[in-house]
């Protein structure tokens, strides 16, 4: 569960017809992190304010630092399927994505990314090999077969305050960027070809309260 308080929380999920869904909670941890995503290995790694990038065995309760960031960890993910071999890629405020092989400790990541702006988000969970990164005016498509930057696109000038988080599509044709004003936008990766180019988008108003035609309330996407 991702959350502020400085807690990492690891709860066991369950659906059952006629439940809440929520079985219990595993695991509480005050380590100061606010994001995780968890590999197919029964490992999470996770990161945050504190700078750090970290593994967690869920089985048996050991937690390893592999990286460090220069300031906040913005995103983390964990990639163990369609990659040569599992990795982890994080992004932070202080404009780099690295990756790191969760295997090591040594605090050397395999490639740096000097983006040179803040990294809000990464996706690349259903993706994988491609992967997005999002930042305020900009999305970065990222191949990691070979860990290189395929190409960098705007994003619709609807959006008007910059991106917050993205989400891929399954099947890498597209992706879906939320922003700071509450905006969904849809863009589609099979329409435009050009690099650097603001790629043709579906926005729509997600996260929006409207009190009347001319004044409405906007929420943040998360």
């Amino acid at each position: 569960v991702m959350s502020s308080d400085s807690f990492l929380c690891i709860c066991d999920v369950f659906f059952f017809q006629a439940e809440d869904g929520i079985r219990d909670a595993q695991e509480s941890r005050g380590l100061g992190d606010v994001y995780k995503r968890q590999g197919q290995d029964g490992k999470v790694a996770h990161g945050g304010v504190c700078r750090k990038v970290m593994m967690y065995d869920l089985q048996s309760g050991a937690s390893q630092q592999i990286g460090t960031h220069d300031l906040a960890v913005s995103s983390v993910q964990y990639c163990t399927q369609n990659v040569p071999q599992s990795l982890v890629m994080s992004g932070s405020w202080d404009g780099t994505v690295k990756i790191w092989d969760p295997r090591q400790s040594s605090g050397n990541p395999v490639k740096v990314e000097q983006l040179g702006a803040p990294v809000f988000d990464i996706d690349a969970q259903c993706s994988a090999p491609m992967a997005t990164i999002c930042m305020g005016r900009k999305v970065v498509l990222y191949n990691l077969s070979n860990l290189s930057i395929v190409k960098e696109h705007g994003v619709s000038s609807i959006i008007k305050f910059g991106n917050r988080c993205i989400r891929n599509a399954p099947d890498q044709s597209g992706f879906v960027v939320g922003s700071h004003e509450g905006r969904l936008g849809h863009h589609d990766l099979k329409a435009n070809t050009n690099a650097n180019a603001s790629l043709p988008a579906v926005v729509f108003k997600a996260h929006n309260i409207e009190h009347s035609p001319t004044k409405f309330s906007m929420f943040q996407t998360n």
